[in-house]
């Protein structure tokens, strides 16, 4: 015999086929971010987040996909006259920054040593006061 449950607020004679017992949504929530969407998690500009990405001493961690060095020169001029040229080698391809591997490198960057609601203060106070001597 046909089961034959009613389904709430369809019309009289409809029939309940299949019934869900329960549902599974898989969210990424490590994803692999772009600069630009890193940018925007991070609230960081994308020229500042290009620096610390290339940074000799301690990059954000970050996958280049699809890759090749090219080799370039670049002549840079001085304020004085003097011509130097540079020979730079050039990473192209698309970067991607894990989220929890740039959270693991900002923690690394926390700030500690919180200032005193005094130091604030007198922060405050003395930005104020340089306002008013200068207006």
């Amino acid at each position: 015999m046909q089961d034959r449950r009613r389904i709430v607020g369809a019309p009289p004679g409809s029939v309940a086929v299949h019934s869900v017992a329960s549902v599974a949504i898989r969210v990424d929530l490590d994803p692999h971010l772009t600069p630009k969407a890193l940018a925007e998690y991070s609230g960081l500009s994308t020229r500042l987040l290009s620096d610390l990405l290339n940074d000799p001493l301690d990059p954000i961690p970050s996958y280049r996909i699809g890759g090749q060095t090219v080799r370039r020169k670049r002549q840079v001029k001085r304020k004085d006259g003097t011509v130097y040229v540079l020979e730079e080698e050039i990473e192209i391809g698309k970067v991607l920054v894990r989220r929890s591997e740039f959270d693991a490198w900002m923690a690394r960057r926390r700030n500690r040593k919180p200032l005193a609601a005094a130091q604030l203060a007198a922060a405050d106070a003395k930005a104020l006061l340089g306002a008013r001597r200068r207006g």
